[in-house]
């Protein structure tokens, strides 16, 4: 509401919540952008979608470019915006999907969870 407020010519074209649950969207999506957060890129090639990131901090950057090395998606410059040609980069990134989708697989067939919950319990398990 507040960022509804502060810039009204944004009222409709976006969507915002405390606890989005990006599963319905990703399921739709043929391309992510982003400024290149972890989780965002996570989910989205765990959903198979091709990410294209504009980073806006250095540890975005540092993703932004394993991502293109990947072939899993692109990044745009943040100086190079507002010269970009969006329709080239947006062709350019559904042509990783391929490779986002070899993501999507590599993702489940790798139990993150219970990776995650051994670590923990060793990690409990060592004295202070």
């Amino acid at each position: 509401a507040e960022l509804h407020r502060a810039v009204p010519e944004l009222r409709g074209r976006f969507a915002a919540g405390k606890c989005f649950d990006p599963e319905p969207v990703l399921k739709r999506a043929a391309v992510t952008i982003c400024h290149g957060g972890s989780g965002t890129v996570y989910q989205s090639l765990a959903h198979g979608v091709p990410v294209i990131i504009v980073p806006d901090n250095p540890d975005h950057g540092l993703i932004a470019r394993q991502v293109s090395a990947a072939g899993a998606g692109l990044w745009v410059r943040p100086e190079a915006v507002r010269k970009t040609d969006w329709n080239e980069v947006f062709a350019a990134g559904l042509k990783c999907a391929e490779t986002a989708a070899h993501f999507r697989r590599l993702l489940h067939a790798h139990d993150t969870r219970a990776h995650w919950l051994r670590w923990l319990a060793a990690f409990a398990k060592q004295p202070a």
